[in-house]
């Protein structure tokens, strides 16, 4: 579980490389602006440049979605080690060959 941040983080890297953009590049104007048009509906004032009126950067994007794909690995882990009674190792174990077996199955090897 040590590594877990650090492969998935290279995981959204590998993803970020094949569309060549940067993260967060496609929706920040669409960000900033929903972010603009809120904050004077509720008459915010914010300083320019704030992060508030900018929308997130790179590394905020990348910490909130490892959260994310981290949390959810584990609650469905835990569940699946309440299902089975068993550790929550062997649980991880248990969904990791169920998920090759439904590769292999939707792929027509089995």
């Amino acid at each position: 579980m040590l590594n877990a941040g650090g492969v998935t983080v290279s995981y959204f890297e590998w993803l970020k490389n094949i569309a060549h953009s940067q993260l967060g590049r496609l929706n920040k104007g669409w960000q900033r602006k929903t972010n603009e048009v809120l904050m004077e509906v509720l008459g915010i004032e914010v300083p320019p440049g704030s992060h508030l009126k900018e929308g997130p950067n790179e590394k905020q994007i990348v910490y909130t979605a490892l959260k994310e794909a981290i949390s959810t690995a584990i609650r469905d882990v835990f569940a699946k080690s309440l299902e089975y009674n068993c550790s929550m190792r062997i649980a991880g174990y248990r969904m990791a060959i169920e998920r090759i077996a439904k590769c292999y199955e939707d792929a027509g090897i089995f």
